[in-house]
């Protein structure tokens, strides 16, 4: 299962916005993780990551998040995760990470806590 991922980084104001679109996999989790790096000396920020478009996630893609989650606490930032659906929630509630990571339905809900 490779569809590829295509995501979109923005920032607003103390935010980083990324949108993602396609599968967080083993074979899309190296790159991506890559090109967040670049953004991961942001102290104080918060990471909102909108799921909206992620139609399938692995173990490889929820590790992808867990370190960007470890590496934006030991920055001294936040982050967010927004937008699940049934698939890519069920993956956090059975692995329990649903307890672990903030998420939220929109981004507004994200930006506003």
């Amino acid at each position: 299962m490779n569809n590829g991922l295509a995501k979109t980084i923005t920032r607003q104001e103390d935010h980083i916005l990324i949108a993602m679109t396609g599968e967080l996999t083993i074979h899309t989790a190296p790159d991506f993780h890559k090109s967040l790096l670049e953004y991961d000396s942001t102290p104080d920020g918060h990471w909102v990551f909108d799921l909206h478009k992620i139609t399938y996630i692995d173990s490889a893609g929820v590790g992808t998040l867990v370190d960007i989650f470890r590496r934006s606490k030991k920055n001294g930032s936040r982050m967010s995760l927004v937008g699940m659906n049934r698939q890519v929630r069920s993956v956090f509630e059975i692995t329990k990470l649903d307890k672990f990571f903030p998420i939220f339905e929109s981004v507004q809900d994200a930006l506003g806590s």
